[in-house]
């Protein structure tokens, strides 16, 4: 029964109805300027007189910043709202609860459908203030969305009967996840941990607060009303219930008798035959290195547009021809195979206005296929999906990292296995999208040919499909639940894990690249990576490492990077690798564009050369065979001592 509830009230938020909620952010202000929030429609700013009475004039413009925080956060995932700014706080005073009101009832009177309120009041009078304004919202069909205190203490209007109160409890960070209290149905619960908002100076922030838990939920309450503006308080909550993280979690225990698996199970062995879609940057080493694994891969589908159909899958990354012909037919692709292998749907889908990813995955399982897919396709999807293919006998999982994994080493016990006597070996890099995953692979496969038994750990999603020993997907799109405080013990115990069972002669680490920024205001790239990153060096701990470089980064960077690692990783730098690949990035009109074009022999051996002669140390050409022969030995020579 609750399984055919929840595919009856499901709604695939990601997906577009091309009809506009209007969602009211009672905060402070929005910058209508800022590129995350784009237009609004309308505003207003209220303040308390001397006399006591509420002045109100139409200067909205946001001058602290956390009003566009909301802001932002709702346009992110309600796309076509239009949205009202209702200024009742300098972000600096204490909110009066008379303002407030007065907020709450303009937005009424001005065609609200949602009311995002994440700066509500504490005071003993809030609750007379503000019950008679909601009461008139809540006649008029408009939802009030508030916020609770980050410190516990009672808030208005979150307290009062009919608003959905918004808690900050919930560790989900898929952009449409969020969780309902099942003793409480008007209480929710969405992330409210660090996260990248919205903001003044600097035009992007880092920072957590039940705030922002509160602008997800009422974008997901305005992406609900986009299917059904009709829908009544009661039946709201109702299909609120349907689509939260823990219904899913509930439907699939009532069907399996088992929690849902959160991340997915690690085990993929049940692949034999696979296609893959789309044909993406992250899909490319499994054409390039297909002879690694474990399954064979007999299809290749990917979108017209990318203009890779009707070619060789290896000639058009510059490798071998396979005899994989890209086609535009997902089900052509998948005629030969038994799974799915599903990459990253997300930008496709936001283009499309769909969740391209679950719709595949459906189509998929349509056909009898198995699916393994790099992203969870959002949880509620994703609890409906798992549920499909039990029902079918059929495998759906994904990579991630969350709090049951470290459960279960822990379960496992620690084992007095020597960490000194298996060095472990990192591969940084001083930005993404250099070829630090393919360097992986080669110096696997070549220390292996050499006899050596090589355990590996990798960050990029489809580390597992290689049969690496563990995946720590925190790549694009990340998939690591596990709070940061918990790394560095999750990869010790790892460690023991892969010792006692394979006794490697040495584990190999991957990592992301960007472990300094190019700037302090980069908020994107890898500007946006180094706090990971930089908790990732402290947690690996690796003995030694490689260090990816790329053709535009200036000797001062590269410097920087390799004291970064080893002041604090205490990770030391043997070797320095660069792609023949050189990417260009321009800034123009406000849009940051990537370009990629190869370089040529001569230069390439050049740019080698100016490496090793600052850094005294061997540089290398990542797919030159002579070069990958001398990759080995520097870290065979590096090791043998140990």
């Amino acid at each position: 029964m609750i399984t055919d509830e929840l595919d009856t009230h499901r709604i695939r938020f990601g997906e577009r109805t091309g009809r506009g909620i209007r969602i009211a952010i009672v905060d402070t202000g929005i910058d209508a300027t800022h590129p995350a929030v784009g237009e609004v429609r309308a505003g207003v700013r209220l303040q308390r007189t001397r006399d006591g009475q509420v002045s109100i004039d139409t200067d909205y413009h946001d001058d602290f910043g956390h009003g566009t925080a909301c802001a932002g956060i709702v346009r992110k995932r309600a796309e076509a709202c239009e949205l009202l700014a209702v200024k009742v706080s300098s972000g600096t005073d204490p909110i009066s609860p008379q303002v407030l009101a007065a907020g709450i009832d303009w937005a009424t009177e001005h065609g609200a459908d949602v009311i995002n309120v994440s700066a509500g009041t504490t005071g003993a009078d809030g609750a007379v203030a503000l019950t008679e304004p909601c009461a008139r919202a809540a006649a008029k069909g408009v939802v009030i969305v508030a916020s609770e205190s980050n410190d516990g203490q009672t808030s208005w209007p979150a307290a009062l009967k009919g608003v959905l109160a918004v808690g900050g409890e919930a560790t989900e960070r898929d952009v449409y996840a969020y969780r309902c209290d099942s003793q409480e149905p008007r209480r929710l619960a969405a992330y409210g941990g660090y996260q990248k908002v919205a903001w003044l100076k600097p035009r992007f922030l880092f920072i957590s607060g039940v705030s922002f838990a509160a602008a997800r939920i009422s974008a997901i309450v305005a992406l609900v009303l986009e299917h059904d503006r009709r829908l009544v308080h009661t039946d709201l909550l109702r299909v609120l219930r349907y689509n939260s993280a823990n219904q899913a979690s509930k439907a699939w225990s009532e069907l399996t008798g088992e929690a849902l698996p959160y991340p997915a199970p690690r085990a993929i062995d049940w692949i034999r035959r696979a296609a893959i879609y789309p044909y993406s940057k992250e899909m490319h080493s499994l054409v390039r290195f297909r002879h690694l694994l474990p399954f064979q891969l007999v299809g290749v589908a990917d979108a017209v547009a990318r203009g890779w159909v009707g070619k060789d899958a290896g000639t058009v990354i510059n490798a071998a021809s396979t005899g994989l012909i890209v086609t535009s037919q997902l089900e052509e692709a998948l005629a030969q195979a038994d799974t799915l292998i599903l990459g990253f749907t997300t930008r496709l889908g936001e283009l499309q206005g769909r969740n391209l990813g679950a719709d595949l995955a459906e189509r998929a399982f349509a056909l009898g296929k198995n699916v393994y897919s790099f992203e969870p396709l959002g949880v509620a999807d994703a609890g409906s999906l798992l549920l499909r293919a039990a029902r079918q006998g059929l495998q759906f999982a994904w990579p991630g990292v969350g709090d049951l994994d470290l459960e279960e080493l822990r379960r496992a016990g620690r084992t007095p296995v020597s960490l000194a006597s298996t060095p472990i070996l990192g591969v940084f890099g001083t930005s993404p999208s250099q070829g630090k995953f393919t360097l992986q692979l080669v110096l696997k496969e070549r220390l292996q040919a050499l006899g050596l038994n090589v355990g590996q750990i990798g960050s990029e999603h489809q580390s597992r499909l290689f049969g690496m020993d563990d995946c720590f997907p925190i790549g694009h799109l990340n998939n690591v639940s596990l709070q940061g405080k918990y790394w560095r013990e999750y990869f010790n115990l790892q460690y023991q894990r892969i010792a006692r069972e394979r006794k490697p002669d040495m584990i190999i680490v991957g990592s992301q690249g960007g472990v300094v920024p190019y700037s302090l205001t980069d908020t994107r790239g890898p500007g946006s990576l180094t706090f990971m990153n930089l908790l990732y060096a402290m947690a690996v701990r690796a003995d030694s490492c490689i260090l990816v470089v790329n053709h535009l980064d200036k000797p001062q960077f590269v410097k920087d990077t390799i004291d970064a690692l080893r002041i604090v990783g205490k990770c030391r730098t043997i070797l320095l690798a660069l792609s023949t690949r050189r990417r260009h990035v321009v800034t123009s009109f406000g849009r940051r564009m990537v370009t990629v074009e190869s370089v040529d022999p001569g230069e390439q051996a050049d740019h080698l050369r100016k490496l090793e002669e600052a850094f005294q140390l061997p540089a290398v050409s990542i797919l030159d065979e002579q070069d990958q022969e001398r990759l080995v030995n520097t870290v065979v020579a590096a090791y043998s001592a140990k």
